[in-house]
């Protein structure tokens, strides 16, 4: 069986709390500590099983603090993330920047992959929205 290795970086594991004003996380290299959680990521043969997948949570649901219940699985041409966050409060850009989409409520993942070409290091970068088309809310680098 073929694990995939992916960095879940938590508000709460970097010792962040969420409150009532965003927070901004700008440093990518944390991607690369290894002393980070890190989650096995199953592979499958064919189409990705939701009930199979790796599932980790984190936080809790306070008036100051949220909490996520992430599944993640991958196969040979997709890697399948879920982010399910529930937070009392809700607070989003109707008209995001690319610099913008941290400052309110988003996810970022950081995947960092190995093969025989060298190291490649991505950041996702996906902000909530309501009614608004997805294509400014989120962002790949």
């Amino acid at each position: 069986m073929k694990i995939l290795r992916l960095l879940a970086v938590s508000a709460l594991a970097l010792g962040l709390l969420a409150s009532f004003s965003p927070h901004t996380f700008k440093s990518p290299a944390l991607a690369q500590d290894a002393s980070a959680p890190r989650v096995n990521v199953p592979f499958f043969d064919g189409e990705i099983r939701f009930p199979e997948m790796a599932i980790f949570w984190f936080g809790r649901v306070t008036p100051t603090e949220t909490y996520a219940d992430v599944r993640v699985g991958y196969n040979s041409s997709e890697l399948y993330v879920y982010v399910a966050v529930f937070d009392q409060r809700i607070w989003y850009d109707t008209t995001p920047t690319p610099a913008e989409l941290t400052q309110w409520d988003a996810v970022t993942l950081y995947l960092s992959l190995s093969d025989s070409f060298g190291a490649s290091t991505y950041r996702f970068v996906a902000q909530l929205n309501f009614w608004e088309p997805r294509d400014e809310y989120q962002r790949a680098y």
